[in-house]
């Protein structure tokens, strides 16, 4: 209320004859925007909201809304350019970005509308390129559509409280003593750009996502090498990780859990081994779930080109963009418009929800999809392979229950997609390795040998394998496909549209940024499984079904070593060197202690023990002997990952380094 100097700016108020007496039915608002006038007696002024200075010419220059420039723990924050910036993120149409305050706690928090599908986790590091982390929001929220205000304003008041916020542990604010907990909520409050934070706070509900975890493992490293990444969806708050730092304590029981899977014996002793008379039988009508995702959208085409039946899918509705919208996408993406025309005659989109009973359908419906397939193909997962534990049982094993009843009530047979990562083989060491005697195998009459399950997707589709055998034992014809490593396609080297969601690469790609690997791992192999390759197996197996066999073991047994792979990146520039374990060390070392580069290492972080060797090497040794045979009597052999394949692969690397 004071007038400002030439070129320093200020709110903008409005007087004289033109300014009218007030809003219409609003007494509040109209008490609030017009104002005495302290330099004309009986008058009023309009307070505009409006931030701007004077010109040196006296026009006024407007700078932005006074509402949209806050403070947060003294920081200025221009909201708009937060809502500029979000804008021009791929596929976004609206955005608005707010302050909120719940229980003394200072945020921001952003809602969009969306044309597509949007990862949390890849906008808040698209929006780290260019924004501070201070500016960076603590909750993003998708919406169907704004609700706007009689002037034509986004109403701020019909903004829904984050869905995370919701969910928040309501225990009273309980301040660090310890040193180590002072030093851990002083971590956090960085990380997660949010004050005050207390000890029994979750991670995840105060704005913390897959993201922000690997940067907290990243400084928990620094501070004890007894936490891996997963533990921090385990124990998310900062009491539990401290307890988790002083116990060595296993997640599972495994006693508990070989008492759960003896149930499953009586179907693997009859899954002999033994080939039987193979015959082809029409697949007919199916129902797909996991469409919309790489190996499911590659089945689809698959059974399109060479099945005459009818495919349908079902798919959950997001905010903003409908289930047939998510077809359309996908498939233009992988296949151009080449089904456009089949989507309504061939191609059937279902909206529904996989983790319902029914499907999340109504009964008529029900019963109509019910009349309509014959066979149901699950290739729907949770596959990021670190998070709650509840969220993939949900997503993996509780919706392969609700597959099953549907099938045994209407008498489909069912196909379920799992894979090989239930051995305990894997690239990604994301669970602890189990050391054996001597060398384990694992056949497709296997299902628990002892090997680790920590690792919380690969312990949900191994659940989901126990729900299966023992349907098939009520009586369900039922299969398991064990998927290996699905990688680009082998004609073009088309990848999945979501390059850095597949763990295997950004391993590759980290490996490749440090620039060396130890010795010790130079001889282990590099799986290269194609999904064009993969999904066109998938439809053999389906067409050509066994009843003395139940599991098959779908990948790619050519396999390349990671030192030959590396020879060849050295010809596209990427130099990587072969170094001593102490030399490797120093080099992660450099990184860890680096602000700019220790990111690089998020997603390895897990991948090392106490000692920072990784964990890639392990004594599980997978066989697929039977379905190699199999699929050669069908014509189907797994092609040989040469030069030309692996160039095409260090151009899908290139996209993302």
């Amino acid at each position: 209320m004071q007038p400002t100097p030439i070129g320093v700016p200020g709110e903008l108020y409005i007087s004289g004859d033109g300014v009218g007496i007030g809003y219409i039915n609003n007494t509040n608002l109209t008490s609030k925007t017009f104002v005495d006038n302290p330099f004309v007696n009986n008058t009023i002024m309009y307070k505009t909201g409006d931030f701007c200075k004077f010109l040196n010419n006296g026009e006024i220059y407007y700078l932005e809304r006074i509402d949209n420039q806050v403070k947060i723990r003294g920081l200025r924050i221009e909201l708009e350019e937060i809502e500029s910036k979000i804008l021009k993120f791929p596929n976004i149409l609206k955005a608005k970005v707010i302050k909120q305050t719940i229980d003394n706690r200072e945020f921001i928090s952003a809602y969009f509308v969306a044309s597509k599908r949007i990862k949390r986790s890849v906008l808040r590091k698209y929006l780290s390129e260019s924004l501070p982390n201070y500016m960076i929001p603590s909750y993003f929220t998708a919406l169907d559509e704004f609700k706007y205000t009689p002037n034509g304003k986004i109403d701020k008041k019909s903004l829904p409280i984050p869905s995370d916020i919701l969910n928040v542990n309501k225990e009273k604010y309980v301040a660090p003593k310890t040193e180590l907990e002072i030093k851990l909520v002083s971590i956090w409050e960085t990380i997660l750009n949010t004050k005050p934070v207390g000890i029994n706070d979750n991670f995840f509900e105060l704005g913390g996502d897959s993201v922000l975890a690997m940067n907290l493992n990243i400084e928990l490293l620094k501070i004890s090498k007894n936490i891996q990444y997963a533990d921090i969806f385990n124990f998310p708050t900062i009491s539990d990780l401290i307890k988790k730092m002083e116990s060595d304590e296993q997640k599972i029981n495994y006693n508990t859990l070989k008492e759960t899977t003896s149930q499953c014996t009586s179907i693997l002793e009859k899954n002999n081994i033994i080939i039987s008379k193979i015959k082809h039988v029409p697949s007919k009508n199916i129902l797909l779930t996991g469409v919309t995702g790489f190996l499911g959208a590659h089945i689809l085409d698959s059974f399109i080109k060479n099945e005459k039946g009818n495919v349908y899918c079902i798919i959950r509705n997001e905010p903003g963009i409908t289930a047939q919208t998510k077809l359309y996408q996908k498939l233009n993406y992988y296949f151009g418009k080449q089904y456009d025309k089949l989507i309504g005659k061939r191609i059937f989109a279902i909206t529904g929800d996989i983790c319902s009973p029914g499907f999340g359908l109504s009964q008529d419906d029900l019963l109509s999809l019910a009349n309509s397939i014959n066979i149901v193909i699950n290739s729907a997962a949770k596959v990021d392979h670190y998070g709650s534990y509840t969220d993939f049982y949900n997503v993996n094993t509780k919706s392969v229950k609700h597959m099953i009843d549907f099938c045994t009530s209407f008498n489909k047979k069912f196909y379920q997609i799992s894979t090989l990562s239930v051995s305990g083989n894997s690239f990604d060491s994301s669970s602890i390795k189990q050391t054996f005697e001597n060398q384990a195998y694992f056949r497709e009459n296997n299902l628990y040998i002892k090997q680790s399950l920590e690792n919380v997707y690969t312990r949900s589709k191994f659940e989901a394998e126990c729900c299966v055998l023992d349907a098939i034992n009520n009586g369900l014809d039922a299969y398991i496909l064990r998927m290996g490593n699905l990688m680009p396609r082998f004609k073009d080297g088309m990848f999945q549209e979501n390059i850095l969601d597949n763990a295997y690469i950004n391993r590759i790609i980290s490996l490749i940024k440090i620039g060396c690997i130890p010795d010790y791992i130079k001889d282990i192999y590099l799986e290269f499984t194609p999904i064009d390759s993969a999904a066109y197996a998938v439809m053999k197996i389906i067409t050509h079904p066994t009843e003395n066999n139940r599991i098959f073991h779908l990948f790619n047994h050519n396999h390349v070593f990671l030192e030959q792979c590396f020879n060849l990146f050295k010809k596209s520039n990427y130099f990587i060197k072969i170094v001593s374990e102490q030399d490797f060390i120093n080099a992660v070392n450099l990184f860890l202690n680096n602000k700019k580069k220790k990111e690089t290492l998020n997603v390895l972080v897990n991948d090392f023990d106490k000692d920072l060797h990784l964990l890639y090497n392990t004594d599980i040794i997978i066989k697929s002997e039977f379905t190699i045979d199999y699929l050669n009597k069908l014509g189907f052999r797994w092609p040989k990952i040469g030069k030309s394949y692996l160039k095409n692969f260090v151009e899908v690397l290139r996209r993302v380094l």
